[in-house]
């Protein structure tokens, strides 16, 4: 198998994988929303934060670009906790829109 072909073969697989991705992410989000406290925040982050690097690797910049500033947002309360804004839960179901739309471009 040419390097070329393994590249393909492994784009492939991560494209396979991505309504699995969605999925997760989206049962964070709706655990954030239900119980809004630091572990599921810090579960979330860390989907984000995976996702963030892996679909940079993989050609998807838009999804890496949506997920980078959530991964620090979602850092930074982690650091001094409170429960999140109304705001926040909102600004977490347009992101994930947004992630849905760029994984659907390619």
């Amino acid at each position: 198998m040419s390097e070329e072909d393994a590249l393909q073969e492994l784009m492939l697989e991560y494209k396979k994988s991505i309504p699995e991705k969605l999925r997760v992410l989206e049962k964070l989000i709706a655990d954030v929303h239900a119980k809004g406290d630091l572990a599921s925040v810090s579960a979330l982050r860390f989907a984000v934060h995976k996702l963030a690097g892996s679909a940079g690797s993989y050609g998807f910049t838009e999804v890496s670009e949506l997920c980078l500033p959530l991964d620090k947002d979602l850092h930074q309360k982690m650091e001094s906790f409170q429960p999140l804004e109304k705001n926040w839960h909102i600004t977490l179901d347009q992101i994930f829109e947004k992630v849905k739309a760029a994984f659907a471009k390619k």
